[in-house]
């Protein structure tokens, strides 16, 4: 496959646009509507992190990332663009300088980032021509280039709440807080294969740390919540058991180690609640897609339809004791997350663990 021309793609050149001005134009209305803003700021976020991963195992050298963060940047630089009132133009060259001219009119970033977009561009062809492998010195801007790239996730979502602001602050800032962790994994996976193998090994004896956002499993017999994962949406055909300290899950776009299959999947999990002292308790159901929660055989939780992850809450008056949890969870396609919280007039809100439940 010939190469493609590095020359091409030329994001360093002066824009007529970026220049200051006394009278600052207008903004046109954005061309996107929030909620399909952050389903594709959203698959560009997994799409980098994909490739944080991928950067990290090196198995071509640098540039094996280069086409995952080359179509995440496209994805993300696209909604930058709508949410602007612009139509994207069709080449990543003209998508990214645009993009460019306008992160310099915002101050969006801190830095000029067309240095780092043409970078990332000239990696993805040297990908696409197998013979034109970078040197040693051309990975190092590659790494550098890959890192500040990032940045722009976090640029985009503060764009996107100053034009199309939500109405619940609270969805916003889980939003910030989704992005502020992802970049900052991806940032450390970067730094960490840049410290070299012998900074990465750990002791014979050192314990391998659960996936970020994903509660361990307890051994058999354990006290914690019986998860029985199923194969279909409909909670019908049970696949595998076992027992969870927490529900607190992000599958990404991946399979729960239980299952086969990403999508079209569902889990229920049951535990015995043990309240010390009467009061009102305050339970929050959080999933993409649906969930629910029912406490002693009442629904008090209903979040059972597709969706973005979402958040909803109940508070109920309990009597010391034991009461029966159920939290019910299906994943339709794409993000899969599920997350179960309470708090009270003695405690803030936090994870519901096997701390607080009771042997069966």
């Amino acid at each position: 496959m010939p190469r493609a021309s590095a020359s091409a793609v030329t994001l360093n050149q002066p824009v007529l646009s970026t220049a200051p001005s006394d009278e600052k134009q207008e903004a046109q209305p954005a061309i996107i509507a929030r909620k399909q803003a952050e389903a594709e700021l959203r698959v560009a976020q997994r799409l980098y992190e994909a490739a944080a991963l991928v950067h990290e195992r090196r198995a071509t050298g640098a540039i094996d990332s280069a086409p995952l963060a080359y179509r995440a940047l496209g994805c993300a630089l696209r909604v930058l663009l709508q949410l602007a009132g612009e139509q994207p133009p069709g080449t990543f060259a003209e998508l990214a300088e645009r993009a460019r001219a306008l992160c310099l009119a915002e101050n969006l970033l801190a830095d000029d980032p067309g240095e780092d977009l043409a970078v990332i561009a000239d990696m993805h062809a040297r990908f696409l021509d197998l013979t034109a492998q970078p040197a040693p010195s051309e990975d190092r801007r590659y790494d550098r280039a890959f890192v500040r790239s990032g940045e722009a996730f976090s640029a985009i979502q503060t764009y996107l709440d100053q034009r199309l602001p939500e109405e619940k602050a609270s969805l916003r800032s889980h939003w910030k807080a989704a992005i502020a962790l992802g970049l900052a994994v991806l940032f450390g996976l970067v730094v960490g294969m840049r410290l070299g193998p012998k900074a990465r090994e750990a002791p014979d004896s050192a314990p391998a740390p659960p996936q970020a956002g994903n509660a361990p499993a307890l051994s058999k017999g354990q006290r914690g919540f019986e998860a029985t994962f199923y194969k279909d949406r409909d909670l019908g055909q049970a696949a595998a058991t076992r027992t969870d300290q927490s529900i607190a899950f992000d599958w990404a776009s991946d399979a729960p180690p239980e299952l086969a299959q990403a999508d079209e999947f569902s889990v229920r999990w049951v535990a015995r609640l043990h309240i010390a002292e009467r009061g009102t308790y305050t339970f929050y159901l959080t999933s993409d897609d649906g969930s629910r929660l029912f406490v002693d055989g009442k629904l008090i939780v209903d979040n059972w339809e597709d969706h973005a992850e979402r958040t909803r809450d109940a508070a109920l008056e309990l009597e010391p004791g034991a009461h029966k949890l159920r939290v019910e969870y299906y994943d339709h396609v794409a993000v899969a997350m599920v997350r179960l919280e309470w708090s009270s007039s003695r405690f803030e809100r936090r994870l519901v663990t096997k701390d607080d439940l009771e042997d069966k």
